[in-house]
């Protein structure tokens, strides 16, 4: 099973996913960086709405 850790920092905010006792997934976001331009964000497709076109992470 996975487990989902997040630390809210006042500059930063950090994730960890764990499975099996070891990190598999670490994220880092810095509060004070507010370019988005270039970023690469990863999610999973929740759902798939056919009737609107669009796709929920």
């Amino acid at each position: 099973m996975a487990h989902l850790y997040i630390d809210e920092g006042i500059t930063q905010s950090r994730a960890a996913i764990f499975e099996k006792d070891e990190i598999t997934e670490l994220y880092i976001e810095n509060h004070f960086d507010f370019n988005i331009c270039g970023k690469i964000y990863m999610g999973r497709i929740e759902n798939i709405a056919e009737g609107l076109n669009a796709w929920f992470i």
